[in-house]
């Protein structure tokens, strides 16, 4: 089983390219808010509007002067950053692996809660014989990185679903009522 809450502490590292890192926080906001990200800065892809920067290079990062103190600093030399971010992602989600029922893949249990505001689950479905399967999936949505193409939608909130339509209302009954959704999962191997 495995479980991601909705606020985590990841470091990322990102090699800077220019002394200016073209990046917009929240103002007054402690720590430092990400307000807005550059189309063409070195950390677009590496930190998202909400993200709070908490440490830069093993410092802890107080204010917008102080991230921008140490990441706009004259070198003669490429400087790596190291960027300690607390990011909210406005949801948690738990994966069980559900023993016995494999076949030619691995069934999955996943229960999604979102908070007030949260993100998009952001996949796409398909019919195909009979089964449901996974479509697209958005960047940056709550099923990027949790589904992944081809995987077959067999249950929703303990119901089996065999057709879009009978699956897309209780998806969105589920997520508008409730705030949770649970979903068995076929992955094929």
């Amino acid at each position: 089983m495995s479980v991601r809450s909705s606020v985590s502490e990841i470091n990322v590292e990102v090699k800077r390219k220019q002394y200016d890192p073209r990046i917009e926080f929240v103002e007054r906001s402690r720590p430092p808010k990400v307000k807005k990200v550059g189309y063409n800065s070195y950390l677009n892809g590496i930190l998202y509007v909400g993200d709070e920067v908490i440490g830069l290079n093993d410092e802890e990062i107080r204010t917008a002067d102080d991230f921008n103190r140490i990441a706009c600093a004259r070198s003669t030399e490429p400087v790596r950053l190291r960027i300690r971010v607390r990011r909210d992602c406005y949801y948690k989600i738990t994966i069980k692996r559900v023993e016995g029922e494999q076949g030619n893949g691995e069934v999955l249990d996943l229960e999604i809660k979102w908070r007030r505001g949260g993100m998009p689950l952001g996949v796409s479905m398909e019919e195909s014989r009979g089964r449901i399967t996974i479509g697209e999936i958005q960047a940056g949505s709550i099923a990027d990185g949790n589904f992944h193409y081809g995987d077959v939608m067999t249950h929703v909130n303990g119901k089996r679903v065999t057709d879009i339509k009978s699956a897309r209302p209780a998806i969105l009954e589920a997520i508008n009522n409730n705030k949770s959704l649970y979903f068995k999962i076929f992955c094929i191997s």
